[in-house]
């Protein structure tokens, strides 16, 4: 992989569960880390089922080794117009 491949920022996030002061559990997703990568859009679909839409968006993501990566991490990419997308690591 060549490093001029990798041209998009991605956070790499973890998800982490706390408790705030009445007990209840607080879902956060903590930055890991920030890596360099290379994000390529693959497709999109659309489905309808019992009255709810569902977008499904396929990419695939190349970065360095990382070797405390797990699929229960997320992918927060940075696009270049300052919006940003979280992908679901499969």
């Amino acid at each position: 992989m060549r490093a001029g491949d990798l041209r998009h920022r991605v956070q790499i996030i973890t998800k982490t569960v706390t408790r705030n002061a009445t007990g209840e559990e607080v879902l956060t997703y903590p930055v890991t880390a920030t890596v360099w990568a290379r994000v390529d859009v693959l497709g999109g679909s659309e489905t309808i089922s019992q009255q709810q839409a569902a977008a499904t968006i396929t990419h695939t993501v190349m970065l360095r080794y990382y070797a405390s990566l797990e699929p229960t991490m997320r992918l927060n990419w940075m696009k270049g117009d300052g919006t940003s997308r979280t992908l679901v690591i499969h």
